[in-house]
């Protein structure tokens, strides 16, 4: 019997093979990067989209329960005010059941002054309102790059808060900067996220009446 001599791999196959492999492994690698940070990319931007709905539809809830928009507020050293980036909702109180009893409480959303980045909420409640155990201030956001509200009265027409009056305009009655005759809102909530160095915004808008309008 003759024996047949097995050969084995040279060293320029060995080396091609690593050089191929290193190759695909590269690839591999790359796809598994671009899928991942395509990932990061998509979460960031569906993040920002669901803030944003959230602070609306947060806004949009109370502003649909309450009486009225305040045109500013005094609450100890502090001083809110209904604008452009800012609400003052003046609602009934509550029991803890959720029943109207008698009292004011308000509600204040706004851009906080010292960052503009953070949506806010803040109570000023009746001592006998069920809201009095609410937080004081509940951050609604720290990623906000814009909170615009838009007023209208029962007739649609817009009414100017201070914020947007124009010096060079003449405003018919109600005079620019009084919002109480607000039966109707437009709130549009902008939210930006930053991934992979770079930033993305979205935004959600909704209109909200108020339904218990005096």
């Amino acid at each position: 019997m003759i024996a047949v001599a097995k050969r084995g791999f040279s060293l320029i196959e060995v080396m091609t093979v690593m050089v191929l492999s290193g190759l695909v492994a590269g690839v591999i690698v790359n796809i598994i990067i671009g899928a991942w940070r395509s990932q990061l990319v998509q979460e960031a931007i569906s993040k920002a989209q669901g803030e944003a709905r959230f602070v609306v539809n947060t806004i949009s809830t109370e502003a649909h329960q309450s009486s009225s928009v305040i045109n500013s507020l005094v609450s100890g050293p502090n001083t809110y005010v209904s604008n452009a980036s800012s609400v003052v909702l003046r609602l009934d109180s509550i029991n803890s059941n959720g029943d109207i009893i008698t009292g004011i409480d308000y509600l204040i959303f706004r851009q906080n002054p010292n960052d503009l980045k953070i949506t806010e909420r803040v109570v000023v409640a009746d001592p006998a309102s069920a809201r009095v155990a609410w937080p004081g201030s509940l951050t609604l956001s720290g990623a906000t790059a814009a909170l615009e509200i838009h007023y209208f009265d029962s007739a649609g027409n817009e009414l100017e808060p201070l914020a947007r009056a124009s010096p060079f305009k003449v405003y018919a009655a109600p005079v620019a900067g009084d919002l109480t005759p607000t039966s109707r809102m437009v709130i549009t909530s902008t939210i930006t996220k930053t991934a992979q160095l770079q930033s993305f915004s979205r935004n959600f808008e909704q209109t909200v009446s108020l339904r218990n309008k005096q």
